[in-house]
């Protein structure tokens, strides 16, 4: 990355004493952690309008494991692996994927939850493997691999190869 230009990296343990608007960032990453925690904390420094504003502007936004969780339609999904220790109650994330929730860390052993989660949501999992990730321009996304994602749903999991783009409308 350094041939791309110099890089400030400010790396926020919490929102405090940081300029919440987001307006000189170019690129947010929330990276793992517990996703209830998560979206506790970032809701509470009203930080999710400033996320989807700094989208509106063109921004981008990385998110890793419970990051990823996060711009899913809902965080449900993550009880599987985080307690909700923080007691929420309303679990709606970004929504970012067009009613899709995702579930990071993704083997295929996880199939049958996946599609239970389905069932009982009415939303698709988009399944990531650890070698694997989704870039979004708009209402389509794109696999950049190097392993396939899936889209599962309660009749089961279409594959999406590296590099290949597809329709979340």
């Amino acid at each position: 990355m350094a041939a791309l230009g110099p890089y400030t990296v400010d790396v926020w343990l919490t929102p405090d004493d940081h300029d919440p608007s987001l307006r000189e960032v170019d690129i947010v990453a929330i990276p793992g952690g517990n996703t209830f925690s998560l979206l506790h904390t970032l809701r509470e420094a009203r930080l999710l309008p400033a996320l989807r504003d700094h989208l509106g502007r063109g921004g981008s936004l990385y998110g890793g494991s419970a990051g990823a969780i996060l711009v899913g339609a809902d965080i449900g999904i993550a009880l599987a692996a985080d307690p909700n220790d923080v007691g929420l109650v309303d679990t709606t994330a970004l929504d970012l994927l067009h009613g899709m929730d995702v579930l990071p860390h993704y083997t295929d052993d996880q199939l049958g939850a996946a599609q239970d989660h389905h069932r009982r949501t009415g939303r698709p999992v988009l399944a990531l493997p650890e070698r694997s990730g989704v870039v979004l321009t708009g209402a389509t996304a794109r696999n950049v691999g190097p392993d396939p994602v899936h889209v599962i749903t309660d009749e089961g999991a279409v594959e999406r190869a590296a590099d290949v783009r597809w329709s979340l409308v």
